[in-house]
């Protein structure tokens, strides 16, 4: 459904301010690489600018998505190597630009109700970690789309700390996915300008699994 796409175009802007192209703290010298799997809850939200509608909005040059996103509750290898695990980060991501599409004859930003929508999107975030001192990770997601009427998620990558596998989850009230539904299809009404994200079922996953 197009307003699937919608939610992909704001997974995007997710590490958009964050998707991999985020750019972190630099750690300092002889700052230990943190290894083993992590999984984090994920909250925060995505902004549109300008908001989504169904036929777009002329005047501007891109649709510019931002994720402003949390990772808290994080759990990860039962043993301290090398380094005691973080309990949370802050999660940079840079903005997602998407281009202009065509309506008639007039360019028009954030059309979520129109084929040329993207169907996915490339996340680039860097996670900061709290809780203990680590280096930095950086995670890309390169294929995020929507998964059912109300999550978004992709499969990915982590660098530097934790590096590895990476996975995210998106999950968005059943009311919220409804209003979207509303807006992104043939004919919609109405404007998203922002999505929230539920922690309770939204999760951040990096690294690869320790071994003895």
């Amino acid at each position: 459904m197009r307003y699937r796409r919608l939610l992909l175009a704001a997974t995007a802007v997710l590490p958009a301010a964050g998707v991999v192209g985020l750019a972190g703290t630099a750690s300092a010298a002889g700052t230990p690489t943190g290894v083993g799997t992590l999984t984090c809850a994920v909250s925060g939200d995505a902004t549109f600018t300008p908001p989504l509608t169904a036929t777009g909005t002329p005047g501007y040059r891109d649709e510019i998505i931002h994720f402003d996103l949390q990772a808290s509750s994080c759990s990860g290898p039962s043993s301290n190597r090398p380094q005691p695990n973080p309990t949370s980060a802050s999660v940079t991501s840079r903005p997602i630009k998407l281009k202009d599409a065509k309506m008639g004859k007039t360019k028009v930003a954030g059309a979520c109700g129109s084929n040329q929508f993207p169907q996915s999107l490339t996340l680039k975030s860097t996670e900061s970690w709290a809780g203990t001192t680590v280096k930095t990770t950086k995670t890309i997601f390169k294929h995020l789309t929507g998964s059912g009427d109300d999550t978004l998620s992709s499969g990915g990558g982590s660098s530097r700390s934790y590096e590895g596998t990476a996975s995210i989850s998106l999950a968005i009230s059943s009311s919220e996915a409804s209003e979207i539904g509303a807006v992104c299809q043939s004919g919609g009404s109405g404007s998203i300008s922002e999505i929230d994200f539920e922690s309770a079922s939204s999760t951040l996953t990096v690294g690869t699994q320790l071994t003895s």
